[in-house]
Parts: structure tokens; C-alpha cells; sequence
């Protein structure tokens, strides 16, 4: 089985994955966790994936163009999308 999680934070799950029951599971090569950086798909020059919410106030959503560009990315005709 093959996952692959897009995220902007890669390193973050680095130790989770190693020390996890994924991790048994990769160790016995049932599994391979590969991590794609969102912010690779961004189309600027700061790599920017947020923006302000529409209608304004406070916070940050994620842009919808470099998550879809980065799920494209890594989908096969065979894969199983889950967000």
C-alpha cells in the first residue's frame, strides 16, 4: 500500500511515521509513506497556500489551486483520494 500525505509541514510527521504501527508496517515493507510540500505548488514568488477568508474577518483558509495542483500531482488511475 502506498500513502502519500500533503502537507505543509513534511517533517513534522517524519517521527510519527517511524515510531507508529506505520511504522512496523513500513519497517516489514507493507507500506511506503511518502509526504508531498504543498507550498511546491504555489504559484508566487513567497509560495503562498493561504489567503483571507471571502467576505473577510479573521483567519486564514487554505487556497484550493496548489492543494488541487499538489493532489494531482500524485494521483494514478488506480489511487483513492481522502481530504
Amino acid at each position: 500500500m502506498r500513502i502519500t500525505v500533503l502537507t505543509l509541514f513534511p517533517e513534522m510527521y517524519r517521527d510519527f511515521v517511524s515510531t507508529s504501527i506505520i511504522g512496523r508496517a513500513i519497517e516489514r515493507g507493507l507500506v511506503t509513506v511518502d509526504f508531498v510540500q504543498i507550498r511546491d505548488f504555489a504559484h508566487d514568488n513567497y509560495r503562498h497556500v493561504d489567503d483571507k477568508p471571502f467576505g473577510g474577518g479573521l483567519g486564514q483558509v487554505m487556497k484550493c489551486q496548489p492543494v488541487l495542483d499538489a493532489l494531482n500531482s500524485v494521483k494514478t488511475e488506480n489511487s483513492y483520494s481522502m481530504m
